[in-house]
């Protein structure tokens, strides 16, 4: 920080602040789950939404914050990305119904996408060349530990005061970091001119909906109804559409030709896949904590907290191992833990112990940890520098997107089970993960290896 100016010290706190007020909605209200279940009187199917549609529509704005970043003012963008943000924490925190509340969180899901890309931008301009390192280690230690105490939190505050306690706090935070944006923002990013098609857009909008919409009505549709396989099909559909579409246009929204090296398509289905268990758990076993057990939201969160922990701890260990040993062990290691979390998470019972599931969380941090980063690492590093901000921004996409498919599947099966959420239907949930989880180690084993190039001596 002694390398910022007085003023760029004012807009990196500031748009950082931002950064993580907005990160914290993105777990903090899969512990709130339960208590919208029973307020709306909806099932598990229906109340994912509120979780996998901001992960969705902060994925979608992947696509256009770099349009809209080079081409507009900072300081009007950040302000429109928060104040969008607000107004969604405002609906949420207000919303009579549920449909209004989806739309708060929507609303919620654009601020995030926008704020998080500007703010990664802005420390990358405002930071000198040999502190840029640290600039960013600084917003990943930041928005990296919020989701890790986000359900603890969130916990709290539910058992105090209910789930909309957390919508007016954030909205606290919100109105005190808009007036810091008036005072401490600046437009330090440069303007150029740059091509946005609107049509791969809304292609992508409608793919990636109309998939998770059909994954969503599993258990409340039949599977060959417009609503549950009709979705899925047109969303399919599109998603090829706009993938040929990115193939031929000389300025791709996002560079698709990155998908031609196996290397870093392995590591996005990895990713993608890791993601879906991951949202998913923090979908499910809230549900089993506090509907099936009958315990507080402030205990689900102290189940998630040494798992959390552990992941921020092994994550420059997993670092460090795959500069000496590359991603072949990392590989094998994660995707088995992976699978051993989804095991032993599959035989819960009413009864089953805090300490038993927080055992099986751990199995699961040491499998995250040891797969987040170095897979992304490995991917990008198989294609050409060219394309690295466009594979970044894939991967970025498409593992949120990934999150949201798992939250609409794996809640969708419960519903499948029983309309209500019951012990039988939150097993077959985990059930399901355990497949994909295998399939995760399948890929692993065949595909996850060593570049030829690799050095495994250092």
């Amino acid at each position: 920080m002694k390398s910022l100016t007085k003023r760029n010290k004012g807009i990196f706190l500031t748009v950082m602040f931002m950064s993580i007020v907005s990160t914290v909605m993105v777990t903090a209200l899969s512990t709130g789950i339960p208590a919208i279940m029973r307020d709306f009187h909806i099932s598990a199917g229906m109340a994912q939404w509120v979780t996998s549609l901001y992960a969705l529509v902060s994925g979608i704005m992947i696509l256009v914050t770099a349009y809209i970043i080079k081409r507009f003012p900072t300081k009007p963008v950040f302000l429109i990305g928060t104040g969008i943000f607000t107004v969604g924490t405002l609906i949420g925190a207000l919303a009579p119904s549920y449909v209004l509340l989806l739309l708060g969180r929507i609303l919620q899901g654009a601020g995030n996408g926008l704020v998080l890309a500007l703010t990664q931008v802005i420390i990358l301009k405002i930071f000198p060349e040999n502190k840029k390192g640290y600039g960013m280690g600084l917003y990943g230690l930041a928005v990296g530990l919020t989701p890790v105490i986000a359900p603890f939190l969130a916990g709290v505050l539910i058992d105090f005061g209910g789930w909309r306690l957390i919508f007016y706090v954030v909205l606290a935070f919100c109105a005190i970091d808009l007036i810091a944006g008036f005072i401490f923002l600046a437009n330090i990013i440069d303007r150029e001119e740059s091509s946005f098609d609107l049509a791969s857009v809304i292609f992508a909008a409608i793919a990636f909906s109309g998939i998770l919409y059909g994954l969503g009505n599993i258990g409340t549709f039949p599977v060959l109804s417009i609503q549950t396989g009709g979705s899925i099909i047109v969303g399919l559909v599109f998603l090829v559409i706009f993938y040929r579409k990115q193939l031929h246009l000389k300025a791709p929204i996002l560079d698709v030709s990155a998908f031609k090296n196996k290397e870093f398509s392995m590591s996005v289905l990895i990713s993608f896949l890791l993601y879906a268990i991951l949202n998913g758990t923090t979908t499910v076993l809230p549900i089993f904590i506090q509907t099936i057990q009958g315990r507080s939201a402030t205990s689900y969160g102290l189940v998630m907290m040494p798992a959390a922990l552990l992941i921020g701890f092994l994550s420059p260990i997993a670092g460090n191992i795959y500069d000496r040993y590359g991603i072949r062990v990392l590989g094998l290691v994660g995707c088995a833990a992976i699978v051993a979390f989804t095991v032993m998470i599959s035989f819960v019972s009413v009864k089953s112990s805090i300490l038993y599931v927080i055992v099986a969380t751990v199995l699961q941090g040491i499998g995250v940890a040891a797969l987040l980063t170095p897979s992304m690492t490995w991917g990008l590093k198989g294609i050409p520098e060219k394309l690295i901000t466009d594979g970044t921004a894939l991967i970025n996409c498409l593992r949120t997107i990934g999150g949201a498919l798992g939250t609409a599947a794996f809640a969708a099966v419960i519903t499948v089970v029983s309309p209500t959420a019951n012990i039988q239907g939150i097993k077959f949930s985990f059930m399901a993960m355990g497949a994909v989880a295998v399939v995760m180690f399948i890929l692993s084993v065949l595909y996850v290896k060593n570049s030829e190039s690799k050095d495994t001596t250092k």
